[in-house]
């Protein structure tokens, strides 16, 4: 089960918090599939998943299994169009959770999106993120499935204005 919620923040946005894991992920869909390739403090290799997740928001299914190079590199092939995403997580602590800064590239560049993960529901609904973050806060979009990854990938690029 993944219990998470996400806030949309500002293009300028930066972390004043230590950064104690960097992640680059390039991830595409077939279908409600998710196939993603990471590299972590870009000194490990790169690890590959698929994953699937359940309808929902802030409380969804999860399945998730890592794969060889190879099937990652065929799965790609075999849908070269597919809709994609690729951005830089940066994970920093706030007390016990962890936080990811979602930073997106390409066709998505200047989306930033933090995302933390719960271990019950409970929590996730009574958590404040601090003051000096909340207050750069666009919206939270924890409940609007248009930022959901699988619904960004199939977007052309960003609405600008």
């Amino acid at each position: 089960m993944e219990i998470e919620r996400k806030w949309l923040l500002p293009r300028n946005f930066t972390v004043t918090q230590t950064i104690f894991k960097t992640i680059i992920t390039k991830q595409f869909y077939l279908g409600d599939i998710r196939i993603r390739r990471t590299k972590i403090n870009d000194i490990e290799d790169c690890i590959h998943y698929i994953a699937v997740k359940s309808d929902g928001t802030i409380s969804r299914e999860e399945w998730e299994m890592e794969i060889p190079e190879w099937v990652f590199n065929q799965l790609l092939l075999s849908k070269p169009n597919s809709p994609e995403i690729f951005k830089t997580i940066y994970k920093f602590k706030i007390n016990d959770l962890i936080l990811e800064l979602h930073i997106f590239a390409g066709k998505l560049a200047g989306l930033i999106i933090l995302e933390c993960e719960f271990t019950d529901e409970a929590t996730a609904v009574v958590f404040n993120l601090p003051s000096e973050i909340d207050q750069q806060v666009i919206k939270e979009v924890t409940h609007d499935k248009n930022y959901q990854n699988i619904n960004l990938a199939t977007l052309n690029g960003l609405d600008k204005k």
